[in-house]
Parts: structure tokens; sequence; C-alpha cells
């Protein structure tokens, strides 16, 4: 006689059934993981991005609204090649009328020097990029400039006149 199984599931099927889920859910783990991952690391690159198309757009602005004075020498246009442990690095100086505020909506009237130069960061393997302003550029003032980080951890910053 033919011994009849019983219904169910012998151990070994169950065990069998259980190490494959488990190899499936880790395989669904590490997918969802990874695209995490890859997530964080486009939205960082994202904002560098943006934040180097604003300083750029700001420097174009700027320089639209340069001037230079056949009468005075130190409001042209400069541009100084720098060398920061071996990366591409350029200092740029100009006069231009100040912008206008976005609060007042008066036009620009006042001529200010401005300066944008790199800095080797704190830890030595990017440039920070800074802009410095300082009013009254022809007058030879006391006013101290002002001075402002606009871009971190770029690679280099050239500028080709």
């Amino acid at each position: 006689m033919i011994p009849t199984r019983r219904g169910g599931f012998t151990l070994v099927e169950g065990l069998l059934t259980l190490a494959v889920l488990s190899v499936v859910l880790l395989l669904l783990l590490s997918a969802f993981t990874g695209t995490g991952r890859a997530r964080e690391v486009l939205s960082s690159r994202s904002k560098e991005f943006r934040q180097v198309r604003l300083v750029m757009d700001r420097l174009g602005t700027e320089i639209q609204g340069a001037i230079a004075s056949p009468h005075r020498e130190e409001s042209a246009l400069t541009c100084r090649e720098d060398k920061f442990s071996g990366k591409p690095a350029a200092t740029l100086v100009f006069t231009a009328l100040r912008e206008p505020e976005s609060e007042s909506g008066r036009p620009p009237s006042d001529v200010v020097k401005v300066r944008y130069f790199p800095r080797l960061s704190t830890d030595g393997t990017y440039l920070d990029l800074h802009r410095e302003q300082s009013d009254l550029p022809f007058l030879g003032s006391r006013i101290p400039s002002r001075e402002a980080l606009v871009a971190e951890g770029l690679q280099g910053f050239r500028v080709e006149l």
C-alpha cells in the first residue's frame, strides 16, 4: 500500500522557501538603499551646480556694469593667475556700478571696486571663491571692505580675457 501524504509542507520545503524569500528581500533592500544614496549624490551635485550658476550669473551681471576710465588706471579690469597647490585659479578685480537695491528700486549710482578671489579650503583639497567689495574705491579711504564666501568646494576658478 502507498503511504498517503497529508496536506502541508515538509521542513526542508519550508526552509528552502524562507531562504529564497530572504535572498529576494535582501536584493530589494540593497536596491532601495542604492537608490537612496544615488538620490543624495545627485541632490548635492544639483545644489553645487545651482550655486556655481548663481555665482556666474552675478559675476556676468557685475561685469556688464563694469566701468573703466582712461584717467584712472585703478579702474581697469585686471586678472591675475594664482596657483594654489597646483589648482587653476585666478583673481579678478574690476570697478563697477553698484547693483540697485531690491527694496528701494532705485538705479545704481555708486561706484564700487569688486574683487573675486580664491582661497584654499580648510582641508586643502578644494578652492573657495570669495567676493570682496570696496566702497569709494578712488578715494583711498579706510572704509573696510566687505568680504563674502560665494562658492565653496571648487576644483578651480579660471578667468580668460
